[in-house]
């Protein structure tokens, strides 16, 4: 059965770093990004989008073909935050434009409220992340301890459908590297760290 798809109001008058609340009460900003095309992937099954990699393989494919028809009339923010193109995805492929949406914080707060860091890397030395989280946020660090006990702790949220359906084809992969290159590249630049191109990562 096809997943429902709410009727949303498709103008942007802002986005979330330009609201006034926000602006008021976030004083330091996190944010971990990971691999584009395995957040995508986990996001497709955890949505209900489908439920194979064929069937998202042959998504992907439509919902970029959407985005590259609007981009042939529009800006690529316009097309990022598009209410009406986003109701017309049959795989969510907005979020990962982390250049984009990085890109309207540091219109709203200074560059030095942010924390960055890849999930990746979060994965390989937690505690050490844990520590610079905290130092980042101006608060007590625990003890070596709680810290060994947090780095430990299991994930909270997992998406069966994921591991049901098996890993993604290498076909569809190959498409997701070409589509979002030229954003990690821009994403690289912003953030001035090559890491951020994710050429090290194998998902």
């Amino acid at each position: 059965m096809a997943r429902e798809k709410p009727i949303i109001n498709t103008s942007l008058s802002y986005c979330a770093p330009n609201s006034r609340i926000t602006k008021i009460a976030i004083v330091r900003i996190i944010s971990s990004n990971n691999q584009k095309s395995f957040r995508l992937y986990s996001h497709y099954f955890h949505g209900e989008y489908g439920n194979t990699p064929e069937s998202f393989h042959n998504h992907t494919i439509l919902s970029i073909n959407l985005y590259k028809q609007c981009l042939s009339k529009h800006s690529e923010r316009h097309c990022a935050y598009s209410r009406d193109l986003e109701i017309k995805y049959d795989s969510p492929i907005y979020p990962g434009f982390y250049n984009i949406h990085l890109r309207e914080w540091f219109n709203a707060f200074p560059r030095e409220q942010f924390l960055i860091f890849r999930n990746e890397d979060f994965s390989e030395d937690a505690q050490d992340y844990l520590i610079k989280t905290f130092m980042f946020l101006d608060i007590d660090i625990p003890s070596n301890k709680l810290l060994k006990k947090m780095a430990k702790m299991p994930r909270f949220r997992m998406t069966p459908g994921k591991y049901r359906a098996g890993p993604m084809l290498e076909k569809t992969r190959d498409i997701l590297v070409e589509f979002y290159r030229p954003y990690l590249v821009d994403l690289s630049k912003l953030l001035e760290d090559d890491i951020y191109l994710f050429q090290d990562s194998n998902f």
